[in-house]
């Protein structure tokens, strides 16, 4: 992998100038395109290898939420405190290895990591195929237009499936590895309830929606409705630049 890195970005290097472009501002093109194309196939390829681990690692780590609750400290036990002293608090969420989950939160689990994956994917190839255009000349190619328009609709649907298949899958995950059904402990113990046991989490539910993909969904359209009036316009520049150099 090394050597095909050193290849690439050898050749790169080796460039002159096109049409407008200064020598420097070309190869610092070939330099960006290349390596959004490579960060594209390693982010791909690394989210693929995660999501395998999601489905099929027989223990993942995950932050699990988990009913609020605070440690009591029994009858009995004194602790000197230190400067600063804790009046009151809540544990909303844990993290913990968890096995044993099965496929469906797994796959929920999965398609999070997928789908978070596809927007930093798609956005990779859209500044190389941004940088591709301008080295080859046309800053305003219809297809860079195209793949702005794609790229904004990936990020509106990956960014809120992912939130929805995310939080859905460590809900389930959270009921599956903390939901207790019985139990008992002595007498002798100073506790009324499971939840007075240091240890014994009860799962919990957290789901809260952000709008954030809708924002970059309009900025983006907003980038490939200019870069679509830009195509047009430069087409109608170069018909009336061949029509003069026809005329003299």
């Amino acid at each position: 992998m090394l050597v095909v890195l050193m290849v690439v970005f050898s050749r790169s290097s080796r460039t002159a100038p096109l049409g407008d472009l200064e020598g420097s501002e070309y190869t610092r093109l070939r330099w960006t395109r290349n390596l959004a194309a490579i960060f594209a196939v390693v982010w791909g390829l690394g989210s693929l290898v995660q999501a395998a681990q999601m489905l099929w690692a027989p223990a993942i780590d995950l932050t699990l939420p988990v009913r609020s609750i605070w440690p009591k400290i029994p009858a009995g036990v004194e602790v000197n405190q230190t400067t600063a002293t804790v009046l009151d608090g809540t544990i909303s969420q844990v993290v913990a290895t968890v096995e044993g989950l099965n496929l469906g939160t797994r796959a929920l689990l999965a398609g999070e990591v997928l789908l978070l994956a596809s927007m930093a994917v798609v956005a990779l190839i859209g500044v190389a195929q941004i940088c591709a255009g301008l080295v080859r000349g046309e800053a305003f190619h219809t297809r860079i237009a195209s793949w702005l328009r794609t790229t904004a609709w990936v990020f509106l649907a990956a960014g809120i499936g992912s939130q929805i298949a995310g939080q859905s899958g460590r809900n389930l995950a959270s009921a599956q590895a903390f939901d207790v059904h019985s139990g008992s402990w002595p007498d002798s113990l100073p506790f009324e309830s499971f939840e007075d046991i240091p240890g014994i989490f009860r799962p919990g539910f957290g789901f809260s929606l952000e709008f954030w993909p809708i924002g970059v969904w309009l900025v983006l359209m907003a980038l490939a409705t200019a870069f679509r009036v830009g195509s047009r316009l430069s087409a109608s520049n170069r018909r009336l630049k061949s029509e003069v150099e026809g005329l003299v």
